[in-house]
């Protein structure tokens, strides 16, 4: 099964730009949709710095600032995921990537954007990847057929 997923490409603060620098690509955030509101807005699945995992509703997502893209996993697993983990921490550590990742794998508590995404949808994987490179795997998904 496939949804959708909101990939943010408006850098507005150095910690966008440090992570679109450090991951060689032009996303710095992923949200998972979980509605489609139909009137230009959606409730969406995320993790936040200082705000953690949650869903937001009534979120605009202006295509100057964001790409809507399918990826794997299915709508109504994810809701449940976002809904159970609510409140969780935002993982700072997995944030800065290959160096502190591994020692953050453990915590099941803290979660970065596409982390919380991948483990919403179901993928074990989500602690491998960030924005940009969950951006590829659902445009490689799609490209080969599997979405």
């Amino acid at each position: 099964m496939a949804m959708m997923y909101a990939f943010k490409k408006n850098q507005t603060s150095l910690v966008d730009r440090l992570i679109c620098w450090q991951t060689k690509g032009p996303y710095c955030h992923v949200a998972s949709i979980l509605v489609d509101n139909g009137d230009g807005t959606y409730t969406i699945g995320q993790s936040l710095p200082g705000t953690g995992v949650q869903i937001v509703t009534g979120q605009t997502l202006p295509a100057a600032d964001w790409d809507i893209v399918e990826g794997p996993g299915d709508v109504a697993t994810a809701t449940t995921w976002f809904t159970e983990k609510s409140g969780d921490a935002y993982d700072y550590l997995g944030l800065f990537g290959f160096v502190f990742r591994p020692f953050t794998i453990l915590s099941r508590t803290k979660f970065w954007c596409s982390e919380a995404s991948l483990f919403a949808a179901g993928m074990r994987i989500g602690w491998r990847m960030d924005p940009n490179s969950m951006a590829n795997l659902c445009f490689d998904m799609k490209a080969l057929g599997l979405l």
